[in-house]
């Protein structure tokens, strides 16, 4: 294990290299089945590839306790605009989003995730699909 585990590591930067992709989340889902032991930063490298998708600065996620540098008025909530989707990205983010709702990570604290990405995608007026993905992936991270 500890063998595959440092190939693993090498691996990683070479399998993300090719951009987030069906073949790339079968992949992971099987090293991260395969060895316990690199599931953590199996997630961690596809939480930081979903959220530069889907995520409103193309940041990583960070787990709660990490505080966003960006000053939000404390005596009204600014609720972003609807994001409009160019149907050339439609496939891009419904992967991700997909991609969230069925990949495991339990063990790590999403909800930041879900509203401060995944809901944008709620009231999508440019797509249907992706309104009705980001229903399915709020639904199933927060349950």
């Amino acid at each position: 294990d500890d063998m595959s585990s440092q190939h693993v590591d090498l691996l990683l930067d070479a399998l993300f290299s090719g951009g987030l992709s069906e073949p790339l989340i079968r992949a992971l889902n099987v090293i991260a089945k395969a060895l316990p032991s690199r599931r953590p930063l199996v997630r961690a490298r596809l939480l930081d590839a979903l959220t530069a998708v889907i995520g409103e600065d193309g940041e990583p996620y960070r787990p709660p306790g990490w505080i966003r540098p960006v000053l939000r008025p404390k005596t009204e909530e600014v609720l972003p605009p609807p994001i409009y989707v160019a149907p050339e990205h439609e496939p891009m983010i419904l992967l991700s989003l997909d991609a969230l709702a069925n990949f495991s990570v339990e063990g790590i604290c999403l909800l930041p995730l879900v509203r401060d990405c995944v809901s944008r995608y709620l009231e999508c007026p440019s797509s249907g699909a992706i309104r009705a993905a980001a229903v399915e992936t709020c639904a199933r991270l927060l349950l």
